[in-house]
């Protein structure tokens, strides 16, 4: 519940294209993995039937900085993967290889009917002692466009 909670306080709720496409759908600046911080990107299927999601991290550069994490979301289920472990979460997918980075950035691709939200978060305090949501870009728009 708590998890809920915080997700809905941080309040980035965005859809995928009508179909699963190998190029990004959505594109997140900010990506944080060092000093106790780390980026969580949670995704939500609102499907009747499972979903494919797959987050890939890039360095400042906008090179693959780490191997491409994917999952399965059952309908209506949710998955969070996460850049290391959070102390506030359980059940994560840690990011195999997440480097550390200090302005990364993250594309997420996903099935139609999957919202997702990201944030940074003390990685080691539960309740974190500090987060904040990122901006998430679909294509060319920003929330607020």
């Amino acid at each position: 519940m708590r998890r809920l909670l915080f997700t809905t306080l941080l309040g980035i709720a965005i859809s995928a294209s009508t179909a699963f496409a190998v190029d990004k759908v959505w594109s997140i600046p900010g990506v944080i993995n060092s000093g106790g911080l780390a980026t969580v990107f949670s995704c939500t299927n609102g499907n009747a039937t499972p979903a494919t999601v797959i987050v890939n991290l890039r360095d400042n550069s906008g090179t693959n900085a780490a191997n491409v994490s994917s999952g399965l979301a059952a309908n209506d289920a949710m998955i969070d993967f996460a850049t290391q472990s959070v102390a506030m979460l359980s059940g994560e997918t840690v990011i195999p290889g997440a480097p550390t980075l200090v302005s990364g950035s993250a594309a997420i691709t996903a099935t139609s009917g999957v919202y997702c939200t990201a944030y940074v978060v003390d990685s080691t305090n539960n309740p974190p002692s500090v987060a904040w949501p990122l901006t998430i870009v679909s294509k060319t728009k920003q929330k607020g466009d």
